[in-house]
């Protein structure tokens, strides 16, 4: 005696069930009924197994184009010429690429240990800025082109960076990206020296040329020069005393 196996989706036969015995079976005997609720259930196990193994198939190509995903990302963070950290809110360091480690002095073993604000020197311009950063970042709002000024983790030497980063919409860490602008800021500053110095040599040579008739090396001399330069552009009277 035997019944088919049924498809529970399709309906299409996938199998059978057959009972085979050495005597004749009778109309009382005959266990169809039974057999036909054995045939449901194995249809219905033979689906899951197939749906199974289906599944089972699926999640391995899922995982390998999730490792390959990861892989290309993994690739493109660590090559990346501009630096990228990922930090919790508190400036723990997270992970950080070859970029950001090259720049801020910091090894790779050492990213677990290391906290963005230790790098920041203890000035109050300094100090105020990363803080204001920070603040803008606690409240989940982006912080964008803000220059901050650190010092390297392995020598100590000043280095200024242009920073932005982006909170995580769970807030519970935030994406860095930065770049190295400490030879545009250090050209800035040896500008402004030079301008400084400039100006100075001007006042010099000026105080030196503008009194063809007097002639003097004496420093005390020379200060009073400087001070007849002050009120020599009004029209008080000036009365000189001394040595």
């Amino acid at each position: 005696v035997g019944v088919p196996i049924y498809s529970t989706k399709s309906g299409e036969i996938i199998g059978h069930i057959l009972v085979i015995d050495n005597n004749p079976i009778t109309n009382e005997k005959n266990q169809t009924a039974i057999l036909k609720i054995f045939a449901a259930r194995a249809g219905a196990e033979i689906e899951r197994m197939k749906a199974e193994e289906k599944l089972k198939i699926a999640n391995k190509e899922l995982e390998i184009l999730l490792k390959e995903s990861e892989e290309r990302f993994r690739d493109l963070f660590e090559q990346a010429p501009i630096a990228y950290v990922h930090e919790g809110l508190d400036s723990k360091f997270i992970k950080a690429n070859r970029a950001a480690l090259r720049i801020l002095g910091v090894r790779p073993d050492e990213v677990p240990f290391t906290y963005g604000r230790t790098l920041v020197p203890d000035t109050p311009d300094a100090q105020r800025r990363v803080k204001e950063a920070f603040e803008s970042v606690g409240r989940g709002t982006d912080a964008s082109g803000v220059v901050l000024e650190l010092r390297r983790k392995d020598n100590g030497k000043p280095i200024w960076i242009q920073w932005w980063s982006n909170p995580d919409v769970g807030g519970e860490f935030t994406r860095t990206m930065f770049i190295d602008i400490t030879d545009k800021v250090l050209m800035e500053q040896e500008q402004a020296r030079l301008q400084a110095q400039n100006k100075y040599l001007q006042e010099e040579i000026k105080l030196t040329y503008n009194f063809e008739e007097i002639i003097s090396k004496s420093k005390d001399f020379q200060k009073v020069l400087q001070q007849i330069e002050q009120v020599a552009s009004t029209d008080a009277t000036v009365l000189i005393l001394g040595e």
